[in-house]
């Protein structure tokens, strides 16, 4: 699993160069799990983006996603007085 997420930086180069008495082969069950945790991942993320976009529109009311997509809303100006 280290290798398939990145986690160990030796491993990107034992795979490159592998030595001629090193014969390197990885069990199906190894991939699905990789799979899973690539799928797994990608969830984290969307979850998290959704949460940061919720958080962004709660502190700024008024820039939600939907109100860029047209442009930038800018309040009237106050007027005191007559016309």
């Amino acid at each position: 699993m280290s290798i398939a997420t990145g986690r160990d930086p030796e491993a990107l180069t034992l795979l490159q160069n592998p030595p001629e008495s090193v014969q390197i082969a990885i069990p199906c069950i190894c991939c699905l799990e990789a799979l899973s945790v690539l799928e797994q991942e990608e969830k984290s993320r969307k979850i998290f983006e959704q949460e940061l976009d919720l958080q962004i529109n709660r502190a700024q009311p008024g820039t939600a996603k939907s109100d860029l997509a047209c442009g930038p809303v800018y309040p009237l100006p106050f007027t005191t007085g007559s016309r």
